[in-house]
């Protein structure tokens, strides 16, 4: 399944994931963020999405042509794009 991304490191996305569990329903699960890393070429693409969540950060890797990825929408643009290739250190806000 070929996914489309029109985005780019600093952007914030939503990305809506399947989540299994056994003897349940699947459910959505929603993971907001900012986009710190994009790496590999072609199937094997990945980006990394990092969140505060009640206050501790979390980072996610997600592949994108993994099937369980439903949707990625593109939540924001920043202002002024960033001029690193990943953003490991984030401005307090």
């Amino acid at each position: 399944m070929k996914k489309e991304f029109d985005f780019e490191i600093g952007d914030i996305v939503q990305v809506a994931q399947i989540d299994r569990q056994p003897d349940k329903k699947d459910r959505i699960a929603n993971f907001r963020g900012q986009i710190i890393k994009l790496r590999g070429q072609g199937p094997s693409r990945t980006f990394t999405v990092r969140a505060n969540l009640e206050g501790v950060m979390v980072e996610r890797i997600f592949p994108i042509a993994s099937p369980l990825i439903q949707e990625i929408k593109l939540v924001e643009k920043p202002k002024k794009a960033p001029r690193r290739a990943r953003l490991f250190k984030q401005a307090a806000k």
